[in-house]
């Protein structure tokens, strides 16, 4: 870098001043260390002041301090590198691919389960580098995002931070579960048996609306509908949400008694991991780890093999009773004295439904008296067309690991 700057003139120190003004504004801008980017200016400087001669040293040594100075205040944002910040998203743009087994972070303390995302415990757990997906693999973005994975004796957790320079410009729009209409989100999918063919999916909504599904054949995509999936199976798990006033946050808490898996000879857990964050206003998905577009971000054999340490699988009884009552009234015969007979029917059911898991491959359903009505009701459509209509199958019963 050369400057012509002729210190024998009269304007030449206001001269070297607007150049160091400039160093100002450039060395601003670049994400260096608080030390190497003031060793920068002092070096160029230091050029300037051999050149310069007299009394404008001294209106020059003035400057430096002050082009020095006054942008080192906010410096420590590039230099810690928030997880918020584009550069963050950036770095996952050279991220590897799947690939050996990485260990999930665990929890030291206690969380504030609030949707906040801001408290200590995880201050203390990094962000997952993220690799954009779509619309271009490992393209760049000015995107502020991070996702971080965790997990403690009794559940898995996910917390993400979307931020946003007008919050307006959030996608929010579902409400109900396993509804999705255009809304911007973040998920995970777990290959819980570590067979890499099958997985279930969980996903975040702004609102604080709720998707859970699962995933067969590998995942691979069928006419862009994300994968082979089963989205009447749904389980217990919780999520909370919050906006702020420059975007918003989510937390979700995956229980270890909603999940099945099997432990290692060695005490350990290993589960195939993918998490994304997704906003179809842009077209925009990235996921961890890296996965091509060559195949689909569905694709379980692409996930990354995470270990847990110090869980073991769950054996919960679910028991779901339920009482029926009715009165039936009917009109036999012929009007007697001018008045209908009356004839009324009581009727009543109990009955009684349990699930429970002696092994994680073995799952036992009993049922006494069942009512295999008892399920959530078909939506009501109206067909229009020569092809039949279909209805997912949503009995507990028959949902248990559908293909």
């Amino acid at each position: 870098m050369g400057f012509g700057v002729c210190g024998r003139r009269r304007d030449g120190a206001a001269h070297v001043v607007a150049i160091l003004l400039k160093i100002q504004a450039r060395g601003a801008s670049m994400p260096m260390p608080r030390l190497s980017l003031c060793l920068w200016r002092f070096a160029i400087a230091q050029r300037l002041l051999h050149e310069m001669c007299g009394h404008n040293r001294l209106i020059v040594l003035v400057a430096l301090a002050l082009a020095a100075w006054a942008p080192l205040k906010h410096q420590p944002l590039h230099a810690q590198q928030s997880p918020g910040d584009p550069a963050w998203l950036d770095a996952g743009r050279d991220a590897p691919v799947a690939g050996g087994v990485r260990d999930l972070a665990r929890l030291t303390s206690a969380i504030d389960f609030d949707g906040r995302v801001d408290d200590e415990a995880w201050q203390r757990v990094a962000p997952l580098p993220l690799t954009m997906y779509e619309p271009v693999f490992r393209g760049e973005t000015e995107r502020r995002i991070w996702l971080k994975v965790a997990y403690d004796d009794d559940a898995l957790y996910v917390a993400a931070r979307f931020f946003h320079e007008d919050p307006a410009s959030i996608r929010a729009f579902s409400l109900t579960r396993d509804t999705w209409n255009g809304d911007d989100g973040f998920g995970i999918f777990l290959d819980t048996f570590h067979d890499k063919e099958n997985a279930v999916r969980f996903v975040a909504l702004p609102l604080g609306a709720r998707m859970d599904m699962t995933i067969t054949g590998d995942g691979q995509e069928e006419r862009g509908s994300g994968g082979p999936r089963g989205t009447s199976w749904n389980t217990f798990w919780d999520l909370k949400t919050e906006f702020h006033d420059d975007g918003w946050s989510g937390e979700m808490r995956v229980p270890f008694e909603s999940l099945r898996f099997e432990a290692r000879d060695d005490g350990s857990v290993i589960m195939g991991t993918m998490v994304y964050a997704y906003e179809p206003g842009n077209e925009e998905r990235w996921t961890f780890p890296a996965i091509p577009r060559s195949a689909p971000y569905t694709q379980v054999s692409a996930f990354q093999d995470m270990r847990l340490v110090g869980i073991r699988p769950r054996n919960p009884v679910f028991v779901a009773p339920y009482a029926l009552a009715g009165q039936a009234h009917s009109h036999p015969g012929e009007p007697l004295g001018g008045r209908w007979p009356t004839k009324v029917d009581n009727s009543r059911e109990i009955g009684l439904d349990l699930k429970f898991n002696p092994t994680p491959n073995l799952t036992l359903d009993l049922t006494a008296n069942t009512d295999f009505a008892a399920v959530e009701a078909d939506q009501q459509q109206v067909n229009l067309t020569r092809f039949s209509l279909f209805f997912d199958e949503k009995r507990p019963f028959f949902q248990e690991r559908a293909g």
